[in-house]
């Protein structure tokens, strides 16, 4: 998905005689990727053990991939139903058989120590020996997660964001125009995801000129090149909110999540609506809103308690909200140029990366709604095509 036609090499030692080697086609490395990772749903265990991949790791990888070929093989742009029958499949059986379950709260997902939990399907493991050597080994990208050594060990990610567009997609936060949101929303996903001024986080400590403040309540500035959403997925705190502390710079103990069950309904619910325009299958419907639950939000209905229908636009908002800083969003976007280019470039070029700054309704405490406004040196949206 990232370098597009590349060779396939199976056996090193035959480039010892010829060094040459061919290009693949992008259908042809899709197809020779599902073989091997069919190839290793038979042969891992379907037993799961803490830290290691099961056959039903594998299997959820085979719904993720044969949704992406059923893009790669499409006739035009539809899809190849065989293909997408076959995610549905995998899908389902890793959500009915695997044994794995949502956890009921989204943003335990993302505190310490969550690792390998029940609805983890493959993680990344980091070697983490409590007072064991430092700088470095463990963990890393939490540092750059982090906004501020004040709530960490090190913090690089005091200018990294959501971006204007990723916040407009929370239901309950309203455009006004181009240059301001405003509101709240119900979905959690946004306060364990990004922080707003006001939002209080339980589980953090800050420390400023040595005296702690717990809980932390993220604070608001008069300076508006620095009140936007930064990154909280992944951020725990100090080692002394984890219980841990000989935490270092570049040395954090939790796991990287690879894939999560909160994939397969997705899968699930894309791989039915397939070649529609939209679908109210009841079992589509069931799982977006176990999802939509999760998050503190209500079924997706009318205001008479009817599903509403589920599109392709509604799936990828999920998908964008759901796994957002967990790097999908790029992947999803490559697997549906696959087979609908134009819609990606379409959700590119809507893409407003502009600054803007937060301004909560309290300041300094716990707030309750928000407006968030242009700064203006705010950029342009994007233009890729």
């Amino acid at each position: 998905m990232n370098w597009g036609e590349v060779p396939i090499i199976e056996n090193n030692l035959e480039l010892l005689n010829d060094p040459t080697v061919k290009k693949h086609t992008v259908k042809s490395i899709w197809r020779f990727l599902t073989r091997e990772m069919r190839a290793a749903a038979e042969a891992l265990p379907a037993e799961t053990v803490p830290g290691r991949v099961s056959s039903w790791s594998a299997e959820g990888m085979l719904a993720r991939f044969y949704l992406t070929r059923a893009g790669v093989e499409a006739n035009g742009a539809s899809r190849n139903q065989s293909f997408l029958d076959s995610a549905k499949y995998y899908a389902q059986r890793v959500i009915t058989q695997s044994g794995k379950k949502l956890l009921p709260n989204y943003g335990d997902l993302f505190k310490y120590p969550y690792d390998n939990n029940q609805e983890s399907l493959f993680e990344l493991q980091w070697t983490f020996l409590p007072g064991g050597p430092g700088y470095g080994l463990g963990n890393g990208a939490i540092s750059h997660f982090n906004p501020s050594n004040e709530i960490s060990a090190e913090g690089w990610g005091g200018d990294k964001a959501a971006t204007w567009w990723m916040l407009s997609q929370y239901e309950g936060i309203t455009a006004s125009g181009d240059t301001m949101l405003s509101g709240r929303t119900l979905d959690r996903r946004l306060k364990e995801t990004f922080m707003f001024p006001g939002f209080v986080y339980p589980e953090i400590t800050r420390t400023v000129g040595g005296v702690d403040t717990k809980p932390y309540i993220v604070q608001y500035t008069n300076d508006a090149s620095r009140n936007f959403a930064n990154i909280k997925k992944y951020v725990v705190g100090q080692g002394k909110d984890i219980g841990i502390p000989t935490i270092e710079p570049q040395r954090y103990p939790q796991n990287t999540y690879m894939l999560r069950l909160a994939e397969m309904y997705l899968v699930y619910i894309e791989a039915t609506l397939g070649n529609g325009t939209s679908t109210v299958d009841p079992q589509a419907v069931q799982y977006l809103n176990a999802l939509r639950n999760r998050a503190g939000m209500p079924n997706y209905t009318d205001q008479n308690g009817a599903a509403l229908p589920i599109t392709l636009d509604l799936i990828l908002s999920e998908r964008f909200k759901e796994f957002a800083i967990e790097g999908m969003a790029w992947y999803d976007l490559v697997s549906l140029h696959y087979w609908n280019p134009q819609k990606a470039y379409d959700i590119l070029n809507s893409q407003d990366r502009g600054f803007y700054w937060i301004e909560p309704d309290v300041r300094n405490a716990q707030a309750n709604n928000w407006v968030i406004k242009k700064t203006p040196w705010a950029n342009p949206p994007a233009n890729p095509r």
